[in-house]
C-alpha cells in the first residue's frame, strides 16, 4: 500500500482542526521505515483540497467545548 500512495504521489496524512484554522501534516516513509514530516499545510478558511473536492472542517461555534 506504501509503494502504491508513493507512485499516486498520496502521503500519509492527519488533519487537525485548530481555533485558528485547519492543519493538516503528511508525512513519507524513510528506507529504514521512519516517518518523516513532508508538507504542513495550514488554512485559515477551515477548507483543504481533498480527492473529492475541497471540504470545510469549520464547526459551529456552538459545538466547541469549553
Amino acid at each position: 500500500m506504501l509503494k502504491l500512495n508513493k507512485e499516486m504521489v498520496i502521503y500519509l496524512t492527519s488533519v487537525h482542526v485548530l481555533t485558528d484554522g485547519i492543519l493538516k501534516i503528511e508525512y513519507d516513509r524513510t528506507d529504514d521505515m521512519e516517518y518523516v514530516i513532508k508538507n504542513i499545510v495550514h488554512n485559515e478558511d477551515f477548507i483543504l483540497d481533498g480527492l473529492d473536492g475541497q471540504p470545510c472542517y469549520r464547526i459551529h461555534e456552538i459545538d466547541y467545548v469549553d
